[in-house]
């Protein structure tokens, strides 16, 4: 049992850091492009999604120092993608504001992970069947993640469905399949 028990750490383990890796080299790769450093994307994810990000919130969720948040936050009001506002009374209290020029750049930057990533699973068009599962098995991965600094309340969030409350309903399959059957057959794809 115990043997059992470590393999499936194991396999776990594995599946999360190749997942991680390949996903994240696309995503470098996209950053490597545009002259951006991992520590910027971060700043303009978070700031895209909320508007502006604190320094303090952005050390706290990523245990970054301080000055290379600092660094960063310049580096990216330098290229005109954003500015950095002190707030209240102590001037070492800082938050990175999202510029519209930085809100395009992460859309170009998340379109282009993502076309990326459509390119490696073998996807040429988000109507086909393996665009959904890919999506799906994603999607229903980030149901049990926390939200951290890059959720948006103007989006509904993964975790927020409840299972119990849909097999207190009649439903007894999977969720996340009710949900996404009705875009397959709206696309006109099958099982």
């Amino acid at each position: 049992m115990l043997l059992e028990r470590d393999l499936q750490k194991s396999f776990l383990a594995w599946s999360l850091s190749h997942a991680i890796d390949a996903l994240g080299r696309r995503q470098h790769a996209v950053l490597g492009q545009l002259k951006l450093k991992p520590i910027q994307m971060s700043l303009l994810l978070r700031a895209g999604r909320k508007g502006k990000v604190r320094f303090d919130d952005f050390r706290r969720d990523t245990g970054l120092p301080i000055h290379a948040i600092s660094r960063a936050a310049s580096r990216l009001k330098a290229r005109g993608l954003g500015t950095v506002k002190n707030f209240g009374s102590d001037k070492r209290r800082r938050r990175f504001h999202i510029g519209e020029k930085g809100r395009k750049l992460l859309g170009v930057i998340e379109t282009k992970t993502a076309e990326s990533v459509m390119r490696d699973i073998g996807v040429g068009s988000q109507h086909s069947k393996r665009y959904f599962e890919f999506t799906v098995h994603l999607w229903n991965l980030t149901r049990f993640l926390p939200e951290e600094g890059c959720g948006n309340e103007l989006y509904f969030f993964p975790t927020e469905i409840d299972v119990d409350d849909w097999e207190s309903d009649g439903f007894d399959g999977d969720p996340l399949r009710f949900l996404v059957e009705p875009l397959w057959a709206k696309r006109g794809v099958s099982d």
